[in-house]
């Protein structure tokens, strides 16, 4: 599995499958932002509005992504052309 802080979507595109057992793994937003190459606060915004991965709400203020919704989301979220979005 690629280190939690490296960015998915950089060089050629390709999403890792992970080992199974990092899959339910859970991230702080700091982490989530670096996986997907978002900030931490374009991911709050996109979380406000709807647009976020599913997150995991510990408490009032701990927000926690679980890597297999981060991987999912990235893969959706994959275009080829503009036209596809």
């Amino acid at each position: 599995m690629a280190n939690p802080t490296t960015n998915l979507l950089s060089g050629d595109g390709v999403i890792p499958d992970p080992d199974p057992a990092d899959l339910t793994r859970l991230l702080r937003p700091r982490e989530a932002g670096r996986l997907l190459g978002l900030s931490e606060g374009a991911l709050a915004a996109r979380r406000s509005r709807g647009q976020a991965p599913p997150f995991v709400r510990l408490g009032p203020k701990a927000i926690r992504y679980q890597l297999a919704d981060l991987l999912r989301f990235a893969r959706a979220n994959k275009h080829v052309s503009t036209r596809d979005t």
